[in-house]
Formats: C-alpha cells, structure tokens, sequence
C-alpha cells in the first residue's frame, strides 16, 4: 500500500482495478442514464447516454514523520463526486480515524496508507495503519460511499448492491472461512490451537467483517480473523467469487 504519483482513467469497465492512493488522482466515469421525450406528433422517444462523472481521491491529511531515523505518513483520503456532497462521509472518515489512530498518545505511532476502488456502484476505501509501537500490527478500515448520493453506506448496503441477501453473504463468508481454517489447522500444535481458530465461525457478523466492491467490481471483504502466531488476529482480505 505504498503511495505513488498521480494517475488517471477513463472509466470503460464495470470497475477500475485497486491503485496506489495519489496526492490528487481523478477517475472519468460514463454513466448511462436514460430520458424518453414524447410528442404530440408521434411516441417516438430519445436515449441520452454517458453523463460524465469525476470522482477525485485526494489526501484529507497528510503528515509526515521520523521514527527512530525511519520517515514515515499519516494520511487520511477524502473523496469528490461530481454533483452530489461528500462532505458527510468525509468527515465521518477523518474523524474516526483520527480517534482511533492519532488522538491522544497516538500521535505519530501509526503508519498509514490507503488503496481505493472506483466501480459504477461505490467508491470503496481500504484505510491501513501499521502500529509502529511494537509488533508492526496493521488495521484496516474499509469505507464505502455511494456514488449517487456521496453518502457512506453500510456492510449490509454493500452487499445488497451486489445482488445477495445478508443471508447468502454470510453463507458465502461460512465457506470461505472453513477453508481459511483448514489452513491454519496445519500450523496448529495443540487443540487449543485449533479451538481458537474455530472462533472464525463465531464471527460471521458485520462486527467483525467489512464488505466492499473490490477487483473488477468482486464483492470482497475484510475479515477479523484468529489466526495461529503473530499478534493472534489479523485483518484479511477476501473475495466472494
């Protein structure tokens, strides 16, 4: 998730491909919309299509600092959408990361970076924060802003959009997540081990997983998972399909 140079695209598929956050980066899209104009001569109608949108993703912060001769970032992303306010979600987005990852005694403890996702649906943050106090820990934050209203919405949200119900989300999450076990089975060395990672199919709620539209507009996920060694937990990355 290491940051780089401007970049931008004109949109032609259902979903850009994940890019490295940017100081300024712009994404066209071509959204059709239809409108049908009736005479009073004939029922003949009209098609308008490819109503140009620009959605920018810019720093909202972007601090930088030395730990132990090691320069480091702080950046929180805020987006833009043409003709709808985003002001909302982006508030809501620093002020929660901020809280959790710079308030108080953790100024200047997390490395932060972001990747982003742009499909014809939503705008899709992965915010990551690396804890630099020890163990090199890293947390993840997906948010999701509707492109039609540039308002956050949530897990549930985001999986309706993809045609599932919460129902059939987590039945996919359930497979997934046995077959995630069974590979971290093989690491176990005793039956706590194993009960302990047992757990992820305790975990099958928006409590501990965080949909969004990743990779050529694929339902993924961020899962909180057990897993064997480290820190104990980790945040992974999944797809449904």
């Amino acid at each position: 998730m290491i940051m780089t140079g401007c970049a931008g695209a004109k949109r032609a598929a259902d979903t850009d491909p994940v890019k490295p956050a940017a100081s300024q980066t712009a994404v066209t899209k071509a959204l059709e919309t239809t409108t049908e104009q009736t005479t009073s001569s004939s029922a003949a109608s009209t098609k308008e299509t490819k109503a140009a949108v620009e959605i920018k993703i810019t720093d909202a912060v972007d601090r930088s600092f030395m730990v132990d001769d090691e320069s480091y970032t702080y950046k929180i992303p805020q987006v833009t959408i043409t003709g709808v306010s985003t002001d909302a979600a982006n508030e809501t987005i620093r002020t929660e990361i901020d809280k959790q990852f710079y308030d108080g005694d953790n100024k200047e403890i997390f490395d932060s970076n972001y990747v982003y996702f742009v499909s014809n649906k939503t705008v899709s943050l992965l915010v990551s924060n690396m804890d630099l106090s020890g163990g090199e820990f890293v947390y993840i934050k997906a948010y999701n802003i509707d492109i039609n209203t540039g308002k956050l919405i949530s897990g549930s949200d985001v999986v309706k959009l993809s045609g599932m119900t919460d129902d059939e989300f987590f039945g996919k999450v359930k497979t997934i997540y046995t077959k995630f076990d069974n590979t971290e089975f093989k690491r176990c060395e005793t039956k706590d081990d194993k009960n302990y990672v047992k757990q992820n199919l305790k975990k099958i709620s928006y409590k501990y997983i965080q949909p969004y539209f990743g990779e050529n507009g694929k339902l993924s996920f961020i899962g909180d998972v057990n897993v064997i060694g480290g820190a104990g937990v980790s945040f992974e990355k999944f797809q449904t399909a």
